[in-house]
Order: C-alpha cells, then structure tokens, then sequence
C-alpha cells in the first residue's frame, strides 16, 4: 500500500545546508518547503502548524530552533492535534538542551555532523509512527531520539551504551547485520593473511606467467618485465611506513580563496555539494573557529551585499627544491589567495599561479622559500599493471597527510562530465581511498615515485578513485613551467571507435583504427582534405588502433607542425598531409575580482571602519537577547565585513568585545577610544566572548588578533 504523501518543512539559515536537506528529502516523495530564516518561517506560522514534520536547525542567529519551537506551541492549543513532529539538528546537545527538547515534544535529535543514511531513517520512522496512529509528543510526554521505538522521559534517561554518536538508537536489525558483516569481513582478512603469509614463506605453487624461460611457458607482460628489471617495484613491501616516510614531506596542504560579486541576493537552495555539511567541519577542530571553514560563517542580513567569500582546500605535492608544486586545475581556479602548509613547519606561504591546463585539470604553482625543500620524482604510469599497489597521500576533509593504500583497479577511464575535454581523459582508477581535499595529492608506486596525479572519486559509489597518469602530468608539467600555459596540436575532427558492424559496413577486416565522425570546416583536417566517413588507420607511419591513440597521438604535437595521416576511403588506401592548429582551451582560469568601497555608515571610527566592524552600545535587552548575564560589560558586533581580517579570524555579529589591548572596555567610547591608539600595521588583541546564542550552549572566551590595515 503506497505511503501517503506528508508535508515536511524544513527551517535551516545556511543555504548551503538548506540545499542538501532539500536534495535527500526530496527522495522521500513527499512536499518539501525551505524556510531560510526563523523569523521569516514564524511568518507564516499557519504553514509550520499544518505540516506533518518541522526539521529545525538549533544553531541561527536571531532565533534558534528551540525558542522558534516555544513560541509556535505558545500559539498552539494544548494537546497534540495540529502539533507537527518536530526533528532537532544540533551541534551541542548537553543535557539542558535535550531536557528543554524533551519538554517541547521533540520527536528526534540529531548531533552534528549529520550522517544523512541515518537522517533519512529517522525522518521516515517518524513519519511511519504518524501512519501507524501515534500523535507527535506533547509537551507533557516528552519527546524521544529513537529509531526503533520512543523513548519516554528525559533525552537523559537513554543509557550511552545503547546509543551511538549522533544520539541515535541503533536497531536490533543492524546490529545484527553487523555482526554479519563483520563476521565476513574476519574470514576475508583470515583468507589474504594467509595468501599473503604464504607467499612470503614460497609456499604457493609458482604459475606458468612466473617461468617466461621455460619453454612452451606463457611469456610476461611487457610491463611486468620492466617492473622487474626495474627491481620489482609492485612487490608487496613488508610495510608503507618507509614509503610514507620518504613522500609525506613533499605533500603540502593548500588552501585557496575566492572573492567574487554577489550575483543575486536570492541564491537557489538546491546548489553545492552536501558532502562537507553531512560530514561536519572539515577535519578536526580544537578551541573555538579559527578561520573561515569553522562551522557557522554565515552572513548576516548587513552582509548581503558584500562579496561572496569561496574558501576551499585541496593538496600538491613539490616537483623542484625551489618551490614547484604540482595540484589539481579546480583547487585554484579562480582562487583569489592561494596559501601553501608545508610539512615541516606552521607557517602559510602566498603561493603564485604558473601556469594552468583545465583539459587535464592541472595546475602549476610556485612558492618563495628560502631553503631546498623536499620534493618528488615521477615513475612511469605507462608500465603500470591492473592490480599493483599504489599510496595516495593527501589531506582529505583537513586530515593532513593522509596515507591510503590501494591498488590499481583500472587504466585508460573516461569521466564523461565531470572532464573539461572528454578526448583526453586517460585516469587511472584505484581503490585506494580517495576524499574530498585529496584533490592534486600524488598516487605513488611502492618505490615512492608519483605514477598519478589524484583528480576525482565517484559520487555514487566506495573505493572508486581517479588519478592523471604521470605521462600526462610530466607532459603538462614541463610546458606549464617553461612557457606557462599548454599547448596541443589540433585538426578539427571527431573521431570514433570502430564497432563490429562498422567494420563489416566499411568492409574492414578488423577493428583497428579511427571513424572520422565530423570535420570542421576551415580547419586543418578540412584543409588537407580529409572527409567524414574515412578511417585513419596510421600517423606519421605508425599503426593507430583507436580513436583515443589518434587524439593522443595528435595532441603530443606541437601546433604549426606536419603530420602524415593514412586514411581508408572506399577501400582504398589515401595519404594526407595536414598542418596541425592550436587545440582551444575549453576553460580558461576566472579573473581576480577586486573587492568593492565599503559602506561606512555615521559615527564610525576610521580604524574600526579599516578592521571591518562595526560595534554598538551594550543594553540589558542585547545582553538578554545574547543569553549573557547582566554585569557583563563591553560593545557587541554588530557587523563584519566578509572581505577583512576579523571575518577570517571568525568575528561575527552577536560577539562581545571585553577588552582592547588588555584595557578593559565597558562602553562604546571606551573601545573607540582604545582602538584609536592603534597605529596602522599595529596588532589590536581583542578579548572576545562568543555568546550562547552561537555556542549554543556555554559562551567561549578567546583572545583574537587583528592588525590595523595601512591606508593605501
């Protein structure tokens, strides 16, 4: 019996993690509605009370999810008809908060970072337990975090051995599939230590690929013999430690921001990846937000028309002991400041852009140093077989040198739309566990040496990886560092693969070589008269034997130069010449956007308009609304400007400013008159409470340090 359509409402300030509920609901089949603000959803209250189910996030500005809930009940009857089932997301549940959620009649709660599997579980048993008859909590009942059955009482009630983190009840079947699974996971790690054992100790029968000397044996592959006289370089080594050893110092960690013009003040909810906000922060954090990839950096109504700020972070790797390092074309584009971490120390180093090849999606930098620093040597990807070990190493989600082992799972792949150029793709697939800021990482052989570049992981599936092959990387590599850009040699056709029935059309004999599918034309191939329908079955005298070793062969190229193509056409044999053109580059890097003159606003401080904020006057009603005690004393936040230091250090609107310089400051006046002390290029060190309307829960005390901008 098809389940009936109910509505879901969800109430979320970040438009980023408004998308992605949006997106995983919407696989439900029922009505979804996005509230981006609580004042705004408190509006239409009406909307709120007819839903079937409010997800409501506990940490925005203004209103948290909890205070929204009070006032909607307070509008309400008593009793549960017309109360929606209401599921809490929060990043500090202490015991308070699920004391005051339990007394609201909050169905669920849910810890962030969010795993959206057991999200979507806990939405739909919510909504089964409305199909089956059971009315939403009420207020006196109290709610419950369950995934099986409720739980009456106090969220504390819940013994922490039968929860798991994110406060969700794991049901009996799980566990049970669990044991299962891990049961069969035990027996596969018994059957490859033994494999493994027994081929170190030679007690596996030798096959006849091993005795390519004996004769009527089977002959190695040509890149298993040069793996071994090469000294065996896919072996299994007795450990990866010596050889995370040797690549972890030429790793680096890099992080680029863009700055760009605010399009439209009404984004699109459904935009962006929900991977980084289902997750959580990316990597660990220790203290309050340090920067601006801390949780909760949204802009505050002030801010809309400011520039959007873009921080992402990806990894390189240094190919020169003067600062060369090769990353992925998409951890740059567009950057506005691109900062480099190296290894060995803690500082951030401004990186510049060499150069860029968006075909490959690769992309040169350089750093100033003033030392030789480590760096790495590139193997040859072309020797490389289906099933050889390989070590990707990078910083995913923040994770700073990751090491990941894997092997080859596949070569020669194609990505379709997520490449920039389709014809030139040639990735090397892994299972080795490739992540999110993995991006421009190397994937190394068990000599240390980089047989690929670490590019992209499927979306839809586990232990699907894709690295640029080193042939490709060393080729883009050396024409970015010389002349900064690359180029290719082009003739203006599309070529295609020849299938069996093409060949029995054409009247081939086999399979090998090219179906030319288009010609432009004015370009080189329409000029040295090659036709729609020919096969190219030889370059400059050497035999192609697809569509992809025609594009390669053309591409190694230099524009300008001649190439002699063999051509069927009509069964007949054709020699052509052609005088190869430039290839277009499909996607140039974006320019830099300047920031714009900043709205100053009266009565304000030329060295607090130069920092980026804007305070006010403290009242009881503030200290109220911020959920301070009384006595506290000093200036609030008002606004910070997403385009200065402050916003990088995570200031934002609702922070109190205590101290200035170690100088206490209990009034507006007070902290004007300290800052304007500061002289340009001087440090300010502000003393900071961030209160529990953002903590949501204890307010937190940091210093904070701000350098006075020098006029320009």
């Amino acid at each position: 019996m098809p389940h009936p359509s109910r509505t879901i409402v969800v109430i979320e300030d970040d438009p980023a993690a408004l998308a992605s509920y949006g997106r995983l609901l919407g696989r439900l089949g029922h009505q979804v509605l996005l509230r981006p603000a609580s004042l705004e959803a408190l509006a239409d209250a009406s909307v709120l009370k007819g839903s079937d189910l409010l997800v409501l996030d506990q940490q925005m500005p203004g209103m948290c999810g909890l205070d929204l809930l009070e006032r909607l009940r307070a509008g309400s009857p008593n009793g549960s008809s017309g109360r929606p089932a209401v599921l809490l997301i929060t990043a500090f549940a202490d015991a308070a908060l699920r004391e005051r959620a339990a007394r609201l009649g909050v169905e669920a709660v849910i810890d962030k970072p969010v795993d959206p599997s057991r999200f979507l579980g806990t939405v739909e048993r919510v909504l089964a337990s409305l199909e089956d008859g059971a009315a939403p909590a009420s207020p006196e009942a109290g709610g419950g975090a369950f995934l099986t059955s409720r739980i009456g009482g106090s969220y504390t009630e819940v013994p922490s051995a039968d929860t798991i983190p994110g406060g969700i009840k794991e049901p009996q079947s799980m566990q049970k599939q669990g044991r299962f699974v891990t049961l069969a996971l035990i027996a596969l790690g018994s059957v490859v230590f033994g494999m493994v054992l027994a081929g170190g100790l030679n007690l596996t029968l030798p096959g006849r690929a091993a005795d390519a000397g004996l004769e009527g044996g089977r002959p190695l592959h040509a890149a298993a013999l040069a793996q071994m006289n090469a000294g065996s370089s896919s072996s299994i080594p007795g450990s990866f430690a010596d050889i995370a050893e040797r690549v972890n110092p030429a790793v680096v960690s890099i992080t680029a921001t863009e700055v760009s013009e605010r399009s439209s003040r009404n984004r699109p909810f459904f935009k962006g990846d929900p991977f980084e906000f289902f997750f959580g922060p990316q990597g660990p954090q220790q203290g309050p937000p340090q920067g601006p990839q801390s949780p909760h950096r949204r802009p505050s109504p002030d801010q809309q028309d400011e520039p959007d700020i873009e921080t992402s972070g990806g990894s390189g790797f240094l190919i020169s002991d003067d600062g060369f390092i090769l990353t992925n074309f998409h951890v740059v584009e567009g950057a506005t400041k691109i900062r480099v971490n190296l290894t060995d120390d803690r500082l951030d180093y401004n990186s510049e852009v060499v150069g860029t090849d968006p075909s490959t999606d690769l992309a040169l930098i350089k750093i100033e140093v003033a030392k030789k620093l480590p760096y790495l040597s590139f193997g040859n990807s072309e020797t490389l077989r289906i099933g050889d070990w390989v070590i990707a190493v990078g910083n995913p989600l923040q994770y700073e040198h990751t090491v990941t082992v894997g092997v080859v799972s596949a070569k020669g792949r194609k990505l379709g739309g997520l490449s920039r150029d389709f014809s030139l793709d040639s990735f090397i697939q892994t299972d080795a566990a490739i992540n999110f800021g993995n991006s421009g990482g190397p994937l190394v052989n068990t000599s240390g040496q980089v047989v690929g570049v670490n590019t992209a992981i499927s979306s839809v599936g586990q232990g699907i990886g894709f690295a640029v092959p080193a042939v490709i990387a060393q080729e883009v590599m050396t024409q970015l560092r010389s002349k900064g850009k690359v180029t290719r040699g082009y003739l203006g056709i599309t070529v295609g693969e020849i299938t069996p029935d093409m060949a029995e059309a054409w009247g081939l004999k086999d399979d090998q070589g090219a179906l030319v599918q288009s010609v432009s034309p004015g370009l080189p191939a329409d000029q040295a008269g090659l036709r729609r329908g020919d096969i190219i079955v030889s370059i400059d005298g050497k035999p192609v034997g697809s569509s992809d070793e025609v594009v390669r062969l053309i591409s190694a190229r230099d524009p300008g130069s001649k190439v002699r193509l063999t051509v069927l056409r009509g069964g007949k044999e054709v020699a052509l010449t052609a005088n190869l053109g430039d290839r277009p580059n499909n996607n140039a890097a974006g320019q830099r956007p300047g920031s714009g003159d900043e709205d100053q606003g009266p009565g304000v401080e030329e060295n607090e308009t130069r920092l980026g904020i804007r305070v006010e006057e403290m009242t009881p009603s503030i200290l109220s609304e911020l959920g301070l005690p009384r006595e506290t004393k000093g200036v609030v936040i008002t606004h910070v400007s997403r385009v200065s230091e402050a916003w990088e250090k995570s200031l934002n609107q609702g922070d109190v400013v205590v101290e200035v310089n170690r100088v206490p400051v209990a009034s507006l006046n007070d902290y004007r008159r300290e800052i304007r002390k500061a002289k340009a290029g001087s440090l300010l060190v502000l003393y900071v409470i961030n209160p529990p309307s953002r903590t949501g829960g204890d307010p937190i005390s940091r210093y904070v340090t701000l350098r006075v901008p020098k006029e320009e």
